[in-house]
């Protein structure tokens, strides 16, 4: 019972707002004014080259998403097997990019202005 108050809660935080979008994504009507279906929003949106690009640039990325886990898995592999120089440094530098871009945040947290304990070192 727990389980499927879970699968509701998600189901209304998640794919409720989404159906809305979709939905009003077809009126094509102005601010203020009565509701009007149609393609119009849809079709500017696949005509203009911005949306093209930014397509392309999505499809980019999710052909070098997985040439990239390949990499990762490689490079875990060789760190944990394999006795290479520099071991540390390189596992040092894997998880400096894993933290390092909430790096900004943390500062804003800790009440510093943005990039100064960068600057301090």
């Amino acid at each position: 019972m727990f389980g499927l108050a879970i699968v509701a809660a998600v189901t209304i935080f998640t794919v409720v707002p989404v159906g809305f979008v979709l939905v009003g994504s077809f009126n094509t009507s102005d601010t203020g004014q009565a509701w009007r279906w149609g393609f119009g929003a849809w079709q500017q949106a696949f005509t203009t080259s911005r949306t093209l690009q930014s397509i392309g640039a999505s499809f980019l990325l999710a052909v070098r998403a997985p040439i990239a886990v390949i990499i990762g898995f490689f490079i875990s592999w060789l760190l944990v097997r394999v006795r290479i120089p520099g071991r540390s440094f390189i596992e040092f530098a894997l998880w400096a990019s894993f933290f390092l871009p909430g790096l900004p945040i943390a500062e804003r947290a800790a009440g510093q202005e943005p990039n100064t304990i960068l600057l301090r070192c």
